[in-house]
């Protein structure tokens, strides 16, 4: 846990900073996500409104078929190799796991936000 979040704060965010102005320093919640042709097929569309950025870590991208992310209005990637991490703008993109075809998908999947502008948000309301 604590080297997960050395790397989200000083690898991580940097790069949100550089790309989305951002400072996500902060680290919101964290799970491993399961796709199987039988349990879990596919995402649902969806977007991460509690989050700023999210990010997807693929654990086992050669031991299943299928699968990947889609972008609605921008389209699809393929699975990224293990340990390659995928980065967006959680709120703004809505997205979907792709259909698996064989085999279980697992990833790791964690979100993080700016601690500033949700303390600003509950402030104003």
């Amino acid at each position: 846990y604590r080297s997960m979040w050395f790397v989200a704060r000083t690898v991580i965010n940097p790069m949100i900073m550089s790309l989305w102005q951002r400072d996500c320093a902060d680290p919101g919640t964290r799970q491993i996500a399961n796709y199987n042709f039988v349990d879990n097929q596919q995402g649902n569309w969806h977007h991460d409104e509690s989050a700023d950025v999210t990010v997807v870590v693929p654990l086992n991208t050669d031991s299943y078929k299928g699968g990947g992310t889609e972008f609605h209005n921008y389209g699809q990637l393929k699975p990224l190799p293990s340990g390659h991490a995928l980065m967006f703008p959680s709120f703004t993109n809505l997205h979907r796991g792709l259909p698996v075809e064989g085999g279980d998908r697992y990833l790791l999947v964690f979100w993080l936000y700016d601690k500033d502008r949700v303390v600003h948000l509950h402030e104003d309301i």
